[in-house]
């Protein structure tokens, strides 16, 4: 186990051992005060029982009296005794029963903190194990039999266990597919399939107001496709197109002002002209690609942790987007996935859910088409892969574009 799981496991078990202490102080003051508060109850009827009894006796005289008062005095004596122990008894009752619900509260206090700690050593070694295997470039395969390795080892690791759905995580050749259109070639990047965890955790980040978007974190498996190399360009869609939309019209240049119906129009197109089928990547093949895919090293942003090596955006762009590929790729060799244009998904918005889910196509109906990606007038914290955005499909700004995927097959 690392050092820096180790530190955090033992600063969770800290934290629990404060909690369990906090809860005995308290239920034990509790358990004192109200004891002593029902004794003194006792102890006053126990009074008011012998006030009784004093005032029987001074009503009584002469022989009479004193042979009544030795009489009463008797039974007085006999009846305080009996309601002494029946004051123990219920003292004693009442100290188990508080002494029951403190252990229950103890009880309830540990598992929950145990769960969380167990959880969080979960998620840290599923980190560290990715990290190694994306190192080892083998990631797909070796961990999925991990996880069913330790599924009985681990109680956490039962919930990313991905046997029972299935997808198609076939090897794809190396080589990019060349792609023409007219004079316009363009490259479509193999994407291994595979598993990854979709989304963010506010504790990673120093998240703002759009953390809620990409919430719940949850395993999502992805089958194997292409994706373009670049986003679409200016000339690539002017080969196809009539009309050209984009306020920045230089040629290598992404195309953008487009909307999400425009692109689809686009597509049709181009499927025709080359026989295949291509179209928009789904909210979680984007990310699964701007991660890396099943090489990913846990960037920040898509292929490094500093964005001014992967991106075009509002600190460095100078107001306007700049020619793709200028910047350095992210471990599956795909550019500007954190800037340059925001770039349309094909799903319709919806709410993450916290299930284990393959190949997820969204919600089949809505308002808003999900977008992501930085761009080149955005704030350094939309760069992320995990942050998702959304607009009516019809919108079109002089940030928006688009990048393309084709179906391995």
């Amino acid at each position: 186990m690392s050092q820096d799981i180790q530190e955090r496991l033992a600063l969770e078990l800290g934290d629990w051992t404060f909690d369990i202490l906090i809860g005995l102080i308290i239920m034990w003051i509790i358990s004192y005060f109200i004891g002593n508060w029902l004794a003194a109850k006792i102890q006053n009827a126990l009074f008011m029982e012998q006030l009784g009894h004093k005032i029987v006796d001074k009503k009584a005289s002469g022989a009479w009296g004193e042979f009544f008062h030795m009489g009463v005095s008797i039974l007085s004596g006999g009846y305080q005794e009996r309601q002494r122990r029946k004051a123990k008894r219920r003292k004693r009752r009442i100290k188990i029963v508080l002494d029951i619900l403190l252990l229950v509260g103890c009880y309830l206090l540990f598992t929950n903190r145990a769960m969380a700690v167990e959880q969080n050593l979960s998620d840290s070694l599923i980190c560290k194990y990715a990290e190694y295997l994306s190192e080892q470039n083998i990631a797909g395969q070796i961990f999925k039999e991990y996880s069913v390795k330790t599924k009985s080892k681990v109680g956490a690791m039962a919930d990313i266990d991905t046997n029972l759905l299935e997808i198609d995580d076939a090897v794809l050749p190396e080589q990019s597919l060349e792609i023409k259109v007219g004079e316009v070639c363009f490259y479509m990047q193999p994407i291994n399939g595979g598993w990854y965890n979709k989304g963010s955790s506010p504790k990673r980040y120093n998240l703002d107001e759009w953390d809620e978007k990409e919430h719940p974190v949850h395993r999502v498996g992805i089958s194997s496709f292409y994706m373009g190399r670049y986003e679409v360009t200016n000339d690539l869609w002017n080969a196809l197109m009539d009309t050209n939309p984009s306020v920045f019209k230089d040629a290598k240049l992404p195309v953008q002002n487009v909307s999400w119906n425009a692109v689809q129009e686009f597509i049709k197109k181009l499927n025709l002209e080359t026989g295949r089928h291509f179209r928009l990547p789904t909210d979680a093949e984007w990310e699964f690609a701007a991660k890396g895919g099943i090489y990913s090293k846990e960037y920040r942003y898509a292929g490094s942790d500093d964005l001014d090596e992967v991106a075009w955006c509002k600190v460095n762009s100078g107001d306007t987007p700049h020619e793709v590929g200028t910047k350095k790729p992210n471990e599956l060799g795909l550019y500007d996935m954190s800037g340059n244009v925001v770039e349309w998904c094909s799903d319709w918005y919806g709410e993450l859910k916290d299930q284990t889910v393959a190949d997820p196509q969204g919600p089949s109906s809505g308002l808003y088409r999900v977008g992501h990606g930085g761009a080149w007038k955005a704030d350094i914290n939309f760069c992320r892969p995990n942050v998702r955005l959304y607009d009516q499909p019809a919108a079109h700004y002089d940030y928006l574009g688009f990048r393309l995927v084709l179906n391995k097959h």
